[in-house]
């Protein structure tokens, strides 16, 4: 797992203070040590008529569809396996399958991925794909598994700006400057050797340049002004010993001759040579295909900000910022986007793939490889993508249960059975996720209850109307409906009927004698035996059962709810105001402000741990506590806290 920081606390607190260590959730991937691939469902499209389908694992070919027209949902297939239509008993081309990823298949498969999923750059070589991220360094793709450069590993920053490739050479700019990775040792260079900061790279047979905030610089054996101008931008290489650098005007290095571009070519962002020119992407909306000197074709695409260009096949991929990706061919404009498979529409990186028929597509959620026919193959990703929203988080025996804003999403070695299943019907409409005391898993989406229990049973409760959350505790789930409570207990054959309250519950908590608490907007209730007590409680936002009673956090803090309708107000020394969430981990109890503060404390007086954890790193969403360690998770993510309160104060 990848820490926040090493130690959280040094805050004087008097005789004692908090150190606890707070860790992000598993970004990078703490899988199984087997890291084969398994076999994954996938999509096969094609143009044309029917035709048999015809697959190949080892061995010989069996035929697994016959007579259908495109989609065909191939199951299980081997990666690697491969595809061939057969029209009028003649077998057509062969394809190597490349598996579609969804997001239910990276929930099941919880190995190393690709760290900081924000792509800002992509250069292929012939036994790997190079990958340039925001916040995760430099990542290789070796056709099976990730490996990382970072800092660590001696590279200036963990933010790579370009890459460039020059033979077994990889050059990557970074904002602290450049550095080569070679066969025989790596060179780096500071910025200010530089003369400023790396805006682009290009690297041919016949040098290696990098343009600056202050103009371009050779790179290849000491540092050496080529231009001092300017406003330079990405350097694009042209035929086997050309580059284009596009500051204003544009220049051809080496010698650094002024270019002139035909009408029509101006503010170029990108460029790549085609089989007939080059293809420019104007700065706007406007592709631009220029043939001897001339504009042949001028595309203007619907789009807010074009970023990159690349070959594909027989025509042009366009990556269009917001929109996904654009390919341009003689049979006209054909947008390419989520629906084809790609992890985000916000595409910021196109390189070509090597194959004439596929492109790599880098975006701020991952990579896919494109294919002409429209369809993208995502390489795998860390279980849980840094800056990705998290509803709730279910830790449990063996891993834990997260529910992203996209997905559900398992950490740990192995998923249960049947998860993938679970993953697929809850998808996006996910709106709680709990794990009862036998470990199995319930999901609330829109108009049902999911439960998924250690046999792999996958059950479906209905609903009448929406629910807002779920409790699980001591063999009893409750469910908080827009009228009440329904309830479910191990060997029910369905939901009990509706406890009708007086209004829609807040929040919802199980007790340990299994009386059920509900927060309503004036007054907290505890449903037992067909009896409920209320308590005078105004404007609660959170609640936990806690021993015989419960503790709830209103506008006026935190107040114990105790037996015979006892109501004492907690910490009523302490300002914890604004709590969105509490929780209880056996020995202490909990609570999460608006703010980011986390506290906690025993019979005694609370404790915060680094009141500021979390304000850089998104809204609080919710708290979770248990013998094993505390959870919480916001906007941007799922953290993890570590270390009792308490004992010396540690420096961070």
């Amino acid at each position: 797992m990848s820490r926040l920081a090493p130690l959280l606390g040094g805050l004087a607190l008097g005789a004692s203070a908090v150190a606890a260590e707070v860790e992000l959730l598993p970004l990078r991937g703490d899988g199984p040590q087997d890291a084969s691939r398994p076999r994954m469902d996938a999509v096969l499209l094609w143009q044309g008529p029917a035709a048999d389908v015809q697959l190949r694992e080892s061995g010989g070919w069996s035929t697994v569809a016959r007579g259908v027209v495109a989609p065909v949902r191939l199951r299980r297939v081997a990666p690697g396996a491969q595809v061939r239509l057969v029209r009028e008993g003649t077998p057509g081309e062969v394809v190597r399958f490349h598996p579609v990823w969804t997001p239910a298949d990276l929930a099941a498969w919880s190995g190393p991925g690709l760290r900081g999923a924000e792509v800002t750059a992509l250069a292929g070589t012939p036994d790997a794909l190079w990958v340039g991220t925001t916040a995760g360094g430099l990542a290789r793709w070796d056709g099976q598994a990730w490996s990382h450069l970072g800092r660590r590993d001696g590279l200036g920053s963990d933010a790579v700006v370009e890459l460039a490739r020059q033979g077994d050479t990889l050059w990557l700019a970074t904002p602290r400057g450049v550095a080569a990775l070679a066969p025989d040792g790596g060179r780096r260079w500071s910025v200010a050797e530089l003369g400023g900061v790396p805006r682009g790279l290009a690297a041919t047979p016949a040098g290696a340049w990098a343009s600056t905030d202050e103009g371009v610089v050779s790179v290849d054996d000491v540092p050496s002004p080529v231009l001092e101008a300017s406003g330079c931008g990405r350097l694009l290489a042209d035929g086997a010993d050309g580059v284009l650098a596009l500051c204003d005007p544009p220049r051809r290095l080496p010698g650094g001759a002024r270019v002139g571009w035909p009408e029509g070519v101006d503010d170029v962002v990108d460029a790549h040579p085609t089989a007939r020119g080059v293809a420019f992407a104007v700065r706007g909306s406007e592709v631009v295909e220029v043939v001897g000197g001339e504009t042949q074709d001028a595309v203007a695409l619907p789009v807010a900000r074009l970023r990159r260009v690349a070959p594909l096949g027989d025509g042009l991929v366009a990556a269009a910022g917001e929109d996904g990706l654009w390919w341009i061919s003689d049979q006209g404009v054909r947008r390419l986007g989520e629906p084809a498979g790609l992890p985000s529409p916000r595409v910021l990186a196109v390189a070509p793939s090597g194959n004439a028929h596929t492109a790599w597509v880098g975006t701020d959620a991952g990579v896919a490889l494109l294919s002409q026919d429209g369809t993208a193959s995502p390489l795998p990703l860390a279980p849980l993508a840094a800056g990705r929203g998290v509803r709730a988080v279910a830790p449990g025996r063996g891993g834990v249960a997260v529910l992203a804003d996209t997905h559900p999403v398992w950490l740990g070695p192995r998923p249960p059975r049947g998860w993938t299943a679970l993953a697929a019907a809850v998808g996006e409409a996910g709106r709680a996720l709990v794990r009862g005391a036998d470990d199995t898993v319930w999901a609330l989406v829109d108009g049902a209850l999911l439960s998924l229990d250690r046999k792999g049973v996958l059950a479906r409760w209905r609903l009448e109307e929406d629910a807002g959350s779920l409790a699980a505790g001591h063999g009893r789930l409750a469910v908080a409906t827009p009228q009440g409570l329904r309830f479910w207990i191990p060997g029910a054959r369905g939901l009990s009927p509706e406890v009708t309250l007086d209004a829609a519950p807040r929040a919802v908590a199980v007790g340990e004698d299994g009386a059920v608490w509900a927060a309503l907007p004036d007054e907290v209730v505890r449903w037992e035996a067909g009896a409920l007590v209320a308590w005078p409680v105004d404007q609660v936002r959170a609640l936990v059962a806690l021993g015989s009673g419960a503790v709830a956090a209103g506008d006026a803090g935190l107040w114990w709810l105790g037996p015979g309708g006892t109501l004492e107000r907690l910490w009523s020394d302490h300002a914890v105001d604004g709590v969105v969430a509490l929780a209880h981990d056996g020995r202490r109890l909990w609570a999460l402000t608006g703010q980011g503060e986390l506290w906690t404390g025993g019979q005694g007086a609370p404790r915060p741990i680094a009141p500021d954890l979390l304000g850089l790193e998104g809204q609080p969403r919710g708290l979770q506590a248990d013998r094993e360690g505390v959870w919480l998770w916001t906007d941007q993510g799922a953290w993890r806290v570590r270390g009792a309160p308490g004992g010396q104060t540690s420096e961070r």
